[in-house]
Order: structure tokens, then sequence, then C-alpha cells
């Protein structure tokens, strides 16, 4: 679906030279050989109906999961009307472009002489040539890739979201047809998968990431659906070790170096027992600190955390002075008064950050960290508990595979997306009863990234798969939509063998056939 600006500028620059109109249009955008077919292709009406397949799924009566078989254009033609504006998450990996030929046959696969004629090079124009080679490459897969995303856009809910992986070769021109299709001013980011791996040609630079284009429908909807938030990297593991440092106050122990000491020199337990000190929270500190400064891959912004206080919660001092150059007002600099000498406090030069009230709330919700004396300024105790989550950065580090898992349930797959990867991306961008569509199944990843999520937090997420039954070799799986659905099935059993809540949620799928 195009919008208005973009049709209109379309048929106000369209050329009427022969031969060359479709890919010399002027105006901002892209333009290729086969678009203006592949618009039209969409418009037309399916001719196919879905045909239930029963006693190849899971709980397929409870189930509101599906996995459909079929070309996935057709396909997204024959859900129109059904699923109109009722999808949250399109989230797929296209086929990226190799330069071989498609296995979507959308009759616009064309051969190089056709090309040429169609973009009006005859023999007498070869400097032309080279750069139509190329574009001919590029045509092929943008054909493909344009059609699925306009029915995409169709499906999409007001307040949906697209998520695409893409490599190099055709990621610029993938953003343009995104901005073409959802307007520029719906993009929510763009971001970069750092698969930690690099590869590729070796005399030219080795590629070690992926890009992962994210747009809404309509982003002010989006926005008012689903917050961009995720917790923060190692959270969870510096709570819990604040928490076991917390529970020994009271206990005896010996210092770890002298443990050390005494294991490396074989020393008497009565000479250690002498050095036993009672945990206090100086120890506690002390300890903690020590093992954040061993924990080399947290960030610089976590090890802030560095403190625990006398409730065991984590915490870090930030200053409470004002932060602009001008001073504060008048009223923003009443003192405080420290709670073990009676003095008032020292108070920052330009006042404040807060105003009084403020800081009488963070006093009464002992907020407030003290010096020593009053000579030093108080500042406020961020805890991190209430500081847990972050924006979701524009680069993504994560370099496992799949590998582990698909030799743990017998099966194999060339490239599989890793699911803990999908699932993080899942959890993101949608909300927790969320639909899911990816029309580009493959080994049946995000099937198993929607279950994940759904344990992960409990939710009700759904989804539709879309996959073509094409044949592979060197399988005892007669095409990819049987593999991908022997790896849902055997994800489900893995599933349910280590959590115990298979009851409460939707761990099925049924399957259906386009005819």
């Amino acid at each position: 679906m195009l919008s208005e600006r973009s049709q209109s500028n379309n048929q106000q620059f369209r050329t009427s030279t022969p031969g060359q109109s479709e890919l010399f249009s002027e105006g901002f955008g892209l333009h290729w050989i086969g678009k203006k077919e592949t618009q039209q292709l969409v418009d037309h009406s399916s001719t196919h109906s879905l045909k239930r397949i029963s006693g190849i799924g899971i709980d397929e009566e409870r189930t509101n999961n599906l996995f459909i078989e079929g070309d996935n254009l057709k396909v997204l033609q024959t859900l129109q009307e059904t699923y109109h504006e009722q999808i949250d998450l399109i989230y797929i990996d296209p086929p990226y472009n190799t330069g071989k030929n498609f296995i979507y046959d959308d009759n616009f696969e064309e051969t190089m002489k056709r090309y040429l004629q169609r973009c009006g090079i005859t023999n007498d124009n070869q400097r032309c040539k080279h750069t139509h080679m190329s574009g001919r490459i590029h045509t092929n897969w943008l054909n493909m890739m344009y059609s699925r995303l306009l029915l995409a856009y169709k499906m999409l809910a007001s307040d949906g979201v697209i998520v695409i992986h893409i490599d190099e070769k055709e990621e610029s021109n993938l953003e343009l047809l995104l901005f073409e299709i959802f307007g520029e001013e719906n993009r929510i980011g763009k971001l970069i998968w750092d698969k930690r791996n690099p590869k590729g040609d070796a005399s030219k630079v080795a590629y070690q990431h992926e890009v992962i284009y994210v747009f809404a429908k309509k982003i002010t909807n989006y926005r008012n659906r689903v917050v961009l938030k995720r917790t923060k990297e190692n959270v969870e593991q510096v709570l819990n070790k604040a928490k076991r440092l917390y529970a020994q106050i009271g206990k005896t122990m010996i210092p770890e170096d002298l443990k050390q000491l005494a294991k490396k020199y074989n020393l008497p337990k009565e000479l250690l027992d002498k050095h036993k000190r009672i945990v206090d929270m100086s120890i506690v500190n002390e300890l903690f600190q020590q093992w954040l400064n061993r924990q080399v891959e947290f960030s610089e912004g976590l090890k802030a955390y560095k403190y625990i206080d006398e409730y065991g919660k984590v915490y870090r001092p930030v200053s409470m002075a004002w932060p602009n150059k001008k001073k504060a007002p008048d009223q923003y600099f009443v003192p405080l008064i420290h709670p073990i000498t009676g003095r008032t406090c020292a108070i920052p030069k330009r006042g404040w950050r807060n105003p009084p009230e403020t800081m009488k709330r963070l006093l009464d919700e002992q907020q407030i960290l003290f010096g020593c004396d009053e000579k030093t300024i108080p500042n406020r105790k961020y805890y991190l508990e209430e500081h847990m989550l972050e924006n979701i950065p524009s680069i993504l580090r994560y370099g496992a595979s799949d590998d582990a898992f698909f030799a743990k349930i017998g099966l194999s797959f060339d490239n599989p997306k890793p699911y803990p990867f999908s699932k993080q991306l899942i959890q993101y961008f949608t909300h927790s009863d969320a639909l899911v569509m990816d029309f580009f199944a493959g080994s049946g990843t995000t099937a198993h990234a929607v279950y994940e999520a759904n344990k992960g937090d409990n939710g009700t997420r759904k989804y539709i798969l879309v996959e073509r039954q094409e044949a592979i070799k060197g399988q005892k799986y007669a095409s990819i939509a049987s593999l991908a659905q022997e790896r849902i099935r055997r994800s489900i059993e893995l599933l349910n063998e280590s959590d115990q809540n298979e009851e409460q949620q939707d761990r099925g799928f049924k399957v259906y056939q386009l005819e």
C-alpha cells in the first residue's frame, strides 16, 4: 500500500521516454523494472483456500498457533480478508540475494536479454550494460520482496510493527522499500546484529553483522502500546550476588585471600581460625566491590551500582546539584540536617536539583545518602532494582548459533537463526498477547522463540508461520515445511520436560495447506 504522497510523486515525475519509463522515473524513491506489474499482482483477489491437515500438529483442537504450507505470496493474498489489520508483529528473515534464482515463482524473474530490452539497452548502447546487468540481480529480489511487503502492510494492526533481517547486499534497497511502504516517519530503528564471527571474501571487508530494520505501521499508535525498553544485561546476576553477601551479615568468615594462601601453602586450620572476622556492612561492600571489579563483561554503568545499603539494596550515589549553569530559585536552597551531627549540611553552589517537597519525600523514603559529617554534600541513592530498564541499543551482540540445539534434537538445517536471539527481539517489540507472523518460516525458529518468550514472561503470544513445501536434499524430511514442523514438535517436548507450565500455555500448532 503506497502513501498518497508516494503515489502522487510517481505520477507527477514519471517520464514518457519509450522503453525507459519504468526504470528512469524522476523523483526520490526506488525504481526498477517490474515494479508496476508487482503492484498490479498484489491487487489480484486470491483464488485459493486453506485446507486443514489433521494429525500433524500438537494439541490441534485447543491451539491458536497456525503453520501454513504453501507459497507465501499466495498465502498472504488468501489471508488478506481474515487477518486485515490483525497482526501485531511481522518478523521475517527473507532469503538474502545471492544472485541465484529464487524459488518464489511470481512470474517476474527475467532473462538478461529480456531485461536489457525493457531497459532500452541495445548493441549500440554497450556502456550501460554493466550497470543494468547488476540491476537485473537486484530487480528479481525487489519484485519478490515488494509484493510481499505490500500485502504484509495491509495485515499489520494499526499499532503493529515489522522486524526484518537483511545482509549488506540488499540493505540499502530494503530500507528504501520500507520508506515507500511504511513511511520514513514510522521507522523505529536500524539494529546492527553483531554475530562476532567475521565471514566473507578474504579480499574484501569481512562482515560479521546483519542489519535488522524495525518499522511501525503508525508509530504514534505503536508507542501507545509497547514500551521500547529492555532489562539491563547482567542485572539479575548483580542483585543475586548482593543478596547472597547480605545474608552473610553476623556470620564469621575467613578473608578470601587468606583462604587462597592457606590452600597454596597447606597452612593448618588453627592458624586460619585466628583471622576469622564477623561479617558486617563494610565487609559486605568490600567483597561486593571486589567481585564487581572482576566482572570484565559488565558495563561501567552497571558497575557504578557498587554499594549495598543497610536494607540489602544495591545502589549508586547520584549528585543532587542543580544541573543548569544559572543558579536555582531560592526555594531550592533549603538545607538538609545531618542525621548524626545534627548540623546543616553543605549545599551545592547552584542549589538542589529538586524542590523542597521532593527533597522531603526522598528523605522520608531514605533515598538520600549522607556523608560521614555535614561537610559532605548529600547525594541521592539510585537503587538498581528501580532502574533495571534501559533503551534498546542500536548494536545487539549475540554470537551463538543453534547448532548445539539442532544436534540435541537430531536435526540439521543450514544457517538457522538462534532462537534465544529471536526470543529477545520478539519480547522487545511486542506486548505479551501479540499475534506474530513469519511468512519466511525456514526451520521454524519464530515458533520456538514465541514459546520461549511466553515462558519467560508468562505471555499468551500466538503465531502464524508460512513455509513452502520445498524439497530438501540429504534429509529424511520431504520438505522444509515438514522439517520445520518436526523442529517445532521437538521444541515443545523439550519445553514441557523442563517446565511444568504446559497446561497453562499454548504449546501446540495446527497445519493448513494452500489449495
